[in-house]
């Protein structure tokens, strides 16, 4: 087969030719968006470096670049340009007071997820929620859609308020219903030339109309409930981890189409760069209440440090109520926090040298699968794809532990 400038040979016949081209089409563009995922990952790192102001991280940002430039690009595969049409248009203006919450409190059985939430969302918004897994956040999204019932509070929704809900397990998505049946039985009043239309929007065609929802993956199953969040025209979204099994492409256009979305958003993710891209404001769930922090992801975390250091500043004794046990104490808390700060260097030490291992094994693993001989080399270019999404998901967890050491 001869494409894109390149040669290259498949052992059997047609059908054997066909499953060989998927699997290394399917690896290929695996690897071109873990590699640009990984690019963008660096330059944060490497900008969140510099702002420290620290020769030592100055040093480490200046050879994290240099590790930038020396990467092998891998080229971006023909069918990454297929991309889903999501225009999100609301079709009427709400009030301006679109949701106002007060003393809201949700349990299940003993466990208390919040109590005394109180939130206003106004027209225009867009408001993250994060928070640590289980601590509320999808449960307060359903609350506020209708979903679920609360224990104590009030949730009032604004006049002209039309709420669309994206729901990250797609449980509104009805399992025995093809994708044509999904889209006509709630837009009942589409033709079958505009159901067609709007699927092939969302790069499904042909007879993958007539496919059932329950067979479908989980990144199809998000662009359907994409489908009918489009068609649905709310002025007030609700997304539950919208990001969730979407590639790269598809995140970007996700993006862009809240950035240009008239009405009001909330919603909850754990994507720090989709929440510096789209956010207004950041609602941190945690310890069962909301605090809030005005700006995107990067304003929270400088928020967040901010309120750390004037909770640690201890205030000045008097000299006439000093004495020996006050001094006492204070002398054993300032050794506690010096031990605390030595604990956390060498935890940070050790963080950043796992990730450099890591990192240049990974692009050791970039170079191999760039090779002629295994990129045409189906089970190969697997092997090598499972070790890299290891090395990524590690990878994921030392910088997330890294951000916590250095801010």
């Amino acid at each position: 087969e001869i494409e894109q400038g390149k040669v290259l040979v498949f052992d059997g016949n047609y059908t054997d030719y066909t499953k060989k081209k998927e699997g290394l089409r399917l690896s290929a563009l695996h690897a071109y968006e873990n590699q640009q995922q990984e690019i963008k990952r660096q330059k944060e790192i490497i900008s969140k470096l510099k702002s420290f102001n620290r020769e030592k991280s100055v040093k480490r940002a200046e050879s994290r670049e240099k590790l930038l430039d020396k990467m092998h690009l891998l080229e971006k595969p023909k069918e990454l340009t297929d991309k889903m049409n999501l225009h999100l248009n609301p079709l009427k203006t709400s009030g301006n007071d679109v949701l106002t919450i007060t003393n809201l409190c949700k349990s299940f059985d003993s466990r208390i997820l919040f109590h005394h939430v109180d939130l206003s969302l106004y027209r225009g918004e867009h408001v993250a929620i994060i928070g640590s897994n289980g601590a509320g956040k999808t449960t307060l999204l359903k609350i506020i859609g209708g979903l679920l019932s609360q224990d104590e509070g009030k949730v009032v929704i604004g006049s002209n308020v039309h709420i669309g809900y994206y729901d990250q397990e797609h449980q509104v998505l009805k399992e025995n219903h093809s994708l044509f049946e999904e889209i006509s039985y709630s837009y009942p009043s589409l033709t079958n030339t505009e159901i067609r239309n709007t699927l092939a929007a969302f790069l499904f065609t042909g007879e993958d109309v007539f496919k059932q929802v329950k067979d479908l993956s989980g990144g199809e199953k998000g662009r359907l409930s994409f489908a009918k969040l489009m068609l649905g025209q709310a002025n007030f979204l609700l997304l539950d981890e919208p990001t969730n099994h979407l590639d790269m492409v598809s995140k970007e256009l996700l993006e862009k189409a809240l950035n240009l979305y008239k009405g009001t958003i909330l919603y909850v993710s754990h994507d720090r760069y989709f929440i510096n891209k789209t956010a207004h404001r950041v609602l941190d769930l945690q310890d069962q209440a909301l605090t809030n922090y005005l700006g995107n992801y990067d304003d929270y975390i400088e928020k967040k440090e901010g309120r750390k250091e004037q909770l640690s500043i201890p205030s000045e004794p008097s000299r006439q109520s000093s004495s020996p046990k006050t001094n006492a104490l204070l002398w054993k808390e300032k050794k506690e926090q010096e031990a605390k700060k030595r604990k956390r260097e060498n935890d940070l030490r050790r963080t950043e040298e796992e990730i450099t291992v890591l990192e240049e094994k990974n692009a050791a693993l970039e170079e191999e699968m760039a090779l002629p001989e295994v990129a045409t080399h189906a089970q190969k270019l697997q092997e090598l794809t499972k070790e890299m999404e290891e090395i990524k998901e590690r990878l994921t967890v030392l910088y997330e532990q890294w951000e916590g050491l250095v801010t």
